[in-house]
């Protein structure tokens, strides 16, 4: 599998919560058919594009869903991650309670 860059902002070194796995797959619906499905790593500002992928949007979204089962990450952990890589892994967000009390709340998660 190959990695490529995507969104690179300066970001400050924030403590990162011990329940955040060291990767997860996200599905990002604006990145367009053949480009939904993207990597985050741990503490790392944006995402990776990956190699991984299919040109419907329910069937990218199963697959990350299967991705991150493979790697022992529930939707709230990849949910957190994407947070942390868009706006900072030093926002609540990016914490795993409470990104599951929002899932329990909402019913949703768009990571998978």
């Amino acid at each position: 599998m190959s990695f490529t860059h995507l969104l690179i902002a300066p970001m400050a070194t924030q403590p990162l919560h011990p329940d955040l796995p060291t990767n997860c797959f996200v599905y990002i619906p604006e990145r367009g058919p053949g480009r939904y499905i993207a990597a985050i790593k741990r503490g790392e500002p944006g995402c990776y594009a990956t190699t991984y992928d299919t040109r419907d949007p329910t069937d990218a979204q199963n697959l990350v869903a299967l991705l991150n089962r493979r790697l022992g990450v529930t939707p709230e952990q990849a949910e957190c991650m994407l947070v942390g890589s868009m706006f900072g892994w030093h926002v609540p967000g990016a914490t795993p309670p409470r990104a599951a009390i929002r899932h329990q709340r909402t019913g949703y998660a768009q990571t998978g």
